[in-house]
Order: C-alpha cells, then structure tokens, then sequence
C-alpha cells in the first residue's frame, strides 16, 4: 500500500471509531472520499452505488448474494457524501493545526506569478 493510502485509511478509521462504527459507514466515508478527490459531484454516490448493486446481482452466485443487502445499505446520498466529506476536512485541518503548533520554525511564501490572486505557502519545520 502507498504512503497516502495508509493515512486515508487512518482518517477512515478516526472517523469510524468517533461514533460511526459500522463497515457499512466505513464504505460510506471511503465512497465520498473518492467523490471529493476525483472532483466528482456527490450526487453521483448513488450512481456507484447501483452500479455495485448491479455488479453483485450479475456476478455473485446465490450463497454470495448475502453481501446485497449490505451493499444497499450503505449510506449514500448527496447529503451524507457532503456531510462524510465535511468530517473528513475538519480531520485534515485539524491535524494540521497539531502539526503547526509544535513547528520549531514555520517559513512563509507568497506567489503572485500565476495569477492576480496571491497564493500563500506555509512551511513548517520540525
């Protein structure tokens, strides 16, 4: 697995053990997480999710269709992707906050050579 992938797993995790314990939530978070990065609309978690219902009822024989259920019901909305993706990005700044606070020395950069707008990097160094 990739050094990027553990943390999202991690993130998962956190997120899960906080009062959503369930796989089926688990599911949910790591759907809309694959939303958000590929910059995909939230609506389309229910598209994925009949398509993985399609998938299971096509390929899955008649002891293996147990997961079916599991599958559809799965949280996927619009809302609950958002909701799921709000969690996961009050997580990240979060831990960046931790992280800042314990930078023995933080460097400032700014660039407007892209654009009129200034784009602003910080740089902690531990």
């Amino acid at each position: 697995m990739t050094k990027g992938h553990d943390k999202a797993k991690t993130l998962f995790e956190t997120l899960v053990r906080n009062g959503q314990g369930k796989k089926n939530r688990m599911a949910s978070i790591q759907v809309s997480w694959m939303l958000a990065k590929a910059k995909k609309p939230y609506a389309e978690s229910e598209f994925i999710k009949k398509c993985a219902t399609l998938m299971i009822e096509t390929i899955a024989s008649e002891k293996e269709k147990s997961i079916l259920k599991k599958v559809k019901d799965v949280p996927l909305s619009a809302d609950t992707a958002t909701r799921r993706i709000s969690k996961c990005i009050e997580n990240v700044n979060e831990q960046l906050m931790n992280f800042m606070k314990y930078a023995l020395v933080v460097s400032f950069s700014v660039d407007e050579s892209i654009s009129d707008i200034a784009q602003c990097c910080i740089y902690p160094h531990h």
